[in-house]
């Protein structure tokens, strides 16, 4: 399930205030599971910040020059990323 970068700070927030916080999960594993990412948004939040909560784009739009530029790296046996 995904949240609003809004609701992790709220939920960061009650963690680090020691506060109840309410869980969607009705069980007891989902409730675990629920508080365990809430500890993972936490550190995420201190080390990023708000960037940490928020939801990274995935689709990239590149330029037909990009384009192009990729694929004759992989063509020429070279990753995307070297």
């Amino acid at each position: 399930m995904k949240y609003s970068w809004e609701f992790k700070l709220e939920c960061v927030d009650k963690y680090k205030n020691g506060e109840y916080i309410a869980t969607p999960g009705k069980t007891r594993n989902q409730r675990i599971t629920f508080l365990h990412q809430v500890n993972k948004w936490a550190k995420n939040y201190d080390d990023l910040g708000i960037n940490g909560l928020k939801h990274s784009s995935t689709n990239k739009i590149w330029t037909p020059e990009k384009r192009f530029e990729l694929v004759a790296k992989v063509l020429a046996g070279n990753s995307i990323t070297s």
